[in-house]
């Protein structure tokens, strides 16, 4: 649970938040320490010199960033259109295996991995463009109150594709394509499917094609 971000933060309350010795100190709460995380969330927090207990309003002690390689394996050809859809981290031609089960976010114990088919449908020149992007997830339903609950969580992360100097990203909300959930295997499962063809899913599209089969696009995601 992060920090509050006005009023009096004690010392208790950031030892509650990030751990460490007794008696506490200042002195074990720089930002990329052992205690606190070095994040965007905890920005505000220094990395070394002057330190002050106004530093730490909406820290918390959790990641809320995720860095993700996708191997780019199969394309599966044009069709009338002019299309093709290239799959992430696939393991032969035309499938899709798994990427790998990395934490996205965490807090209070529940976890979040991305799990399976990355993909980017990306226009080859003819036809109208319907560029898009989908990204799949999943979480233990142990950790989430609901399906509902995790959907939520996933809803409004940004996703950055990076592949050399090129770059994109989407926020994943209902304003840019949309979250559907689902249960199954003792997973609580979300699958973020972009609006095709809005300049978001172009871009994000672009990556995939600029990079081609066989190379890794870096996928991060944050709050």
């Amino acid at each position: 649970m992060a920090l509050q971000s006005s009023g009096t933060i004690t010392m208790a309350q950031i030892q509650t938040e990030f751990g460490g010795s007794n008696p506490a100190s200042l002195s074990e709460y720089y930002r990329g320490g052992s205690n606190v995380p070095n994040t965007s969330t905890n920005s505000g927090i220094p990395t070394s010199g002057t330190i002050d207990m106004a530093d730490f309003y909406g820290g918390a002690n959790y990641s809320p960033d995720l860095t993700a390689t996708v191997t780019l394996g199969s394309s599966s050809g044009s069709n009338k259109n002019g299309f093709f859809t290239i799959l992430g981290y696939s393991v032969g031609a035309d499938s899709e295996g798994s990427l790998p089960d990395d934490t996205l976010e965490w807090s209070s114990g529940k976890t979040v991995y991305i799990y399976a088919n990355v993909k980017a449908t990306v226009h080859n020149g003819t036809g109208t463009s319907n560029d898009a992007f989908q990204c799949q997830f999943k979480s233990a339903t142990g950790n989430w109150a609901s399906e509902a609950a995790f959907v939520s969580h996933i809803t409004g992360k940004t996703c950055t594709a990076t592949y050399s100097s090129s770059s994109a990203s989407i926020v994943m909300n209902t304003t840019n394509g949309s979250l559907a959930g689902g249960t199954g295997g003792g997973n609580y499962q979300c699958n973020f499917l972009s609006v095709s063809g809005t300049s978001a899913a172009s871009g994000m599209a672009t990556v995939f094609e600029t990079a081609g089969v066989g190379n890794t696009v870096t996928l991060t995601f944050s709050s």
